[in-house]
């Protein structure tokens, strides 16, 4: 059964609308929800090129996360993005085919690839300092729950699929910013999935049964 990770004071502090209570939800044996006791992983997906949203993570936390489990804010930098002149997606895919040494001593190359480095520290340290997510943090060492931050960048879908299957997620929660692939990510996830529709609604896209 799985139950609120949250207490009534907490979720006032959100200033949430409706949320499911214990009764609703408790799922029967075989559901999605069924774990038989075992710790997982639960990735949540942001766009890190915006200011943190907490939709994802609330509604992970209220709806699947038990003590022990771990929880992984995944912040991706999409690609097409443009960080101080830099095109991402130009930028990332020369980085990431591995291009031929002479580019890889390229002044120009290396200079695009460090403006990459600096900005995925940049983006990791802002969102580990924000004072929202310090709340989650809090909330999270409270209930026995391991929370951490990545920060990724690439071609948004593909960084989302990868991330998943290295980190092994049972559940994979993204934001509202991510539903125009909803399709892709049914089909090529093989997790739970959920798609938020907007603040409090996460919408269970895809089923893997434990």
């Amino acid at each position: 059964m799985t139950t609120s990770l949250l207490s009534s004071q907490e979720l006032n502090t959100f200033n949430s609308g409706e949320w499911l209570s214990e009764e609703e939800s408790s799922q029967a044996p075989g559901s999605p929800l069924s774990r038989n006791g075992e710790a997982l992983r639960v990735m949540v997906v942001v766009n890190a090129s915006k200011v943190l949203t907490t939709d994802a993570l609330e509604w992970a936390l209220i709806n699947v996360v038990q003590p022990g489990d771990t929880v992984t804010l995944l912040g991706v930098i999409p690609d097409g993005d443009t960080i101080c002149g830099v095109n991402l997606k130009i930028a990332l895919q020369v980085f990431l085919t591995r291009l031929s040494t002479c580019w890889q001593g390229n002044e120009e190359f290396q200079d695009h690839q460090q403006l990459l480095e600096d900005e995925v520290s940049r983006k990791k340290a802002m969102f580990q300092s924000s004072n929202m997510l310090q709340h989650f943090y809090r909330i999270c060492e409270k209930k026995g729950v391991n929370l951490d931050v990545k920060i990724a960048t690439g071609m948004t879908k593909y960084v989302i699929t990868q991330q998943a299957e290295s980190l092994q997620a049972a559940w994979v929660v993204l934001d509202v910013a991510f539903r125009r692939n909803r399709r892709y990510y049914e089909h090529h996830l093989q997790s739970n999935v959920v798609l938020m529709k907007r603040a409090n609604v996460g919408d269970i896209v895809r089923v893997s049964y434990f």
